[in-house]
This record gives structure tokens, C-alpha cells and sequence, in this order.
């Protein structure tokens, strides 16, 4: 079977590797935000979520062509599924930042409905599409971001 175009540029995203010279950027330790994951009806998550657990590492991609918000950033699992989008007000602030190379991870925390509390770490938290059962989503970033918290949601 051929390599698919999808499946090269998954693969070198995978990777990760720095851009030549460019700095890899420090590795990401500060909490920036606690999400849902938004769209998850219209993509792979149904049959990627028995695969997470707490501590599961997301992948984050750009989606600048995306024709319903140039600012789209898609959230993948490690098997390159796509399970939704960052919320798109949260999205607007996230895709300058991975624009410009900054190091910005993201795990499952928890799951809506477990019993568990939103963590006061968590400086902000963005519920868009959401059930009982979901993945809440922490992104974490090199330092702290600034930002005007009216636009949380």
C-alpha cells in the first residue's frame, strides 16, 4: 500500500522536529487551559474514545485551510485520529502561537461526569461541545499567556 499525503504529513508532525535555525522551544510545563473537545460528532471520536485515559497525550495541528475558521486547530490522538477542534475562541488565541513555533501540549485530565472537580490549576476552562463521559483536554505552554478572561467561555 501507498503512503497516503495525510498520512507523510502526519507522520513528519510526529516528528517534531525543529525547523533549521530554529531553537527547539522549551518544553512545555505551564497549565494555560482545561477544554472539551469541539465537533467530536463529526470526526473519529466515537471510535478513538475507548483508547483514552487520563494522562493520554494529544497532538495538536494547524488547519489554516479550514473553511469554516482559518484559525482551526485540530486535536488528534496518537494514532493520528482526529477527534475534534479546539474551541474557537480559544482557537483564535492558540493558532498565532503554534504559528509561530511555540510549544504547546495537551493530555486528558479527567472526563465530564466523573466526579472529579475542574482543577484550580487550570487557569481557565472552555465547555463547548461536551457529554458525560468526554475527555476534558489541559493545555500546557512554555509560560503563562496573557489574556483578557472575558473572552472565556
Amino acid at each position: 500500500m501507498r503512503p497516503t499525503r495525510r498520512w507523510l504529513l502526519g507522520a513528519l508532525g510526529a516528528l517534531a522536529l525543529p525547523l533549521p535555525g530554529r531553537a527547539r522551544a522549551a518544553a512545555p510545563v505551564v497549565a494555560v487551559a482545561d477544554l472539551c473537545i469541539a465537533g467530536t460528532g463529526y470526526h473519529g471520536f466515537d471510535g478513538a474514545a475507548a483508547r483514552l485515559a487520563r494522562g493520554t497525550a494529544l497532538r495538536l495541528a494547524r488547519e489554516p485551510d479550514n473553511r469554516f475558521d482559518p484559525n482551526a486547530v485540530e486535536i488528534r490522538d496518537a494514532a493520528g485520529v482526529k477527534l475534534g477542534y479546539v474551541p474557537r475562541a480559544l482557537a483564535a488565541e492558540l493558532a498565532p502561537r503554534l504559528d509561530r513555533g511555540e510549544a504547546v501540549a495537551a493530555e486528558v485530565v479527567r472526563f465530564r461526569g466523573d466526579g472529579s472537580a475542574v482543577d484550580p490549576d487550570a487557569p481557565r476552562f472552555w465547555a463547548t461541545d461536551w457529554a458525560k463521559g468526554h475527555p476534558v483536554v489541559r493545555l500546557r505552554a512554555e509560560a503563562p499567556w496573557q489574556v483578557d478572561a472575558r473572552v472565556n467561555l
